[in-house]
């Protein structure tokens, strides 16, 4: 979303494009399995990853690979640039995208970065919280680092729906409530207005607070958006293409974003930075 310095600092509010940028849909599956025969091959599990296995999704089969069981934390990324000293677009820019409660709009933070995804002023980012204030480029360096990659859009739905070609809304199926625990960090109540806080959080939370899919991930869906590799349809003249997001996150609520449906998606700049989009990696099955 940035052009120069930033298509914010010429007025131009962001809550409605990221309302409607978060509706899009990704496609619906069909229940046929075109994976007869394909034989899924396992190596030793890479440290805090899950092996999501082959099968159909859509009308194509799906080869297996190891995905990050939670999004990338801040601890994490803290040791990628205590190694590496890199420096994130946030901080190159001075600011990122925060949105205000208060005045329901979104606005660009000065200082806001990974470190204080909500500015200086504000607490520091928990060490088990996901990483945030993180662009698609800054996440695209962390997993070369880590000798992982972003994972493709079909990948996340594939991981999402796990490894079923599953009809069901969410990743564990129907309902937003197991008993009395919910089963996501996302908006309750009515967005922007207000939000109840019913899950326990505003923002962000600890990265295994809420319950796992049955292939073992973490916040697939909820806390925060995730990059993956893939351009949106929607092309920027001064940028190229968006990069999309999945999974929704805390901003998301059942009426106006519900992004943390399986086919949830939005998208954004390659260059963009907000408090409520972070990532997790992937690696193939012969890495």
């Amino acid at each position: 979303m940035r052009a120069g310095k930033s298509i914010f600092h010429v007025g131009i509010n962001l809550f409605l494009f990221f309302v409607i940028a978060s509706c899009q849909r990704a496609p619906q599956t069909t229940t046929e399995n075109p994976c007869k025969g394909d034989v899924p091959l396992f190596t030793s599990s890479p440290s805090g990853m899950v092996w999501i296995p082959q099968g159909p999704l859509h009308d194509s089969c799906m080869h297996g690979f190891w995905m990050d069981e939670t999004p990338v934390t801040v601890g994490a990324f803290e040791k990628f640039v205590n190694q590496t000293a890199y420096l994130t677009e946030a901080e190159k820019f001075g600011d990122a995208a925060v949105f205000d409660f208060a005045r329901k709009e979104w606005y660009l933070q000065e200082g806001a970065n990974w470190r204080f995804p909500q500015g200086p002023d504000q607490k520091p980012a928990p060490a088990d919280h996901p990483v945030t204030q993180i662009s698609w480029h800054d996440a695209h360096a962390y997993a070369a680092w880590a000798g992982k990659r972003l994972p493709t859009s079909r990948e996340w739905d594939h991981a999402a729906r796990n490894a079923q070609n599953s009809m069901a809304t969410y990743p564990w199926g129907e309902g937003l409530k197991n008993g009395e625990k919910w089963r996501a960090n996302f908006w309750q109540g009515e967005f922007p207005f207000f939000n109840t806080g019913a899950d326990g959080f505003m923002t962000t939370s600890p990265v295994k607070h809420f319950g796992k899919s049955s292939l073992g991930l973490y916040d697939i869906a909820g806390n925060v958006w995730e990059w993956v590799s893939d351009p949106s349809d929607i092309e920027r003249s001064n940028t190229g293409p968006e990069k999309l997001a999945r999974g929704g996150s805390f901003l998301c609520d059942l009426d106006i974003c519900h992004g943390f449906q399986i086919n949830g998606q939005t998208s954004s700049t390659a260059e963009t930075a907000l408090f409520h989009t972070g990532f997790r990696c992937v690696k193939d099955r012969g890495d």
